[in-house]
C-alpha cells in the first residue's frame, strides 16, 4: 500500500507527469489502490514541494468520488 502524499522518485519525474502551468517544475503522480487514490509529488522549489506534499497527503487515501465531492 502507498503512504499518504508519498514523496515522487526521482525516475518517475518525467513530462508524463509534470504539471503544466506552474512557474516551478512540479510532478505529480497518482495510483488507485482498493479504490482509494494515493498521491506522490515533488518539485524543483522547497516551498511549491511542501505545498503540494501537503494537498498530495489531505488528498490520498480517499476514493475518487470523495475527493470530487471534497470542497476545495
Amino acid at each position: 500500500m502507498s503512504q499518504r502524499g508519498a514523496v515522487l522518485r526521482e525516475e518517475d519525474k518525467t513530462e508524463a507527469t509534470l504539471v503544466h502551468g506552474c512557474v516551478s517544475r512540479v510532478w505529480l503522480t497518482a495510483s488507485l489502490e482498493n479504490g482509494a487514490l494515493h498521491f506522490q509529488s515533488g518539485a524543483d522549489s522547497p516551498m511549491v514541494r511542501g505545498l503540494v506534499a501537503l494537498l498530495a497527503d489531505l488528498y490520498s487515501g480517499f476514493p475518487p468520488q470523495e475527493i470530487i465531492a471534497t470542497e476545495a
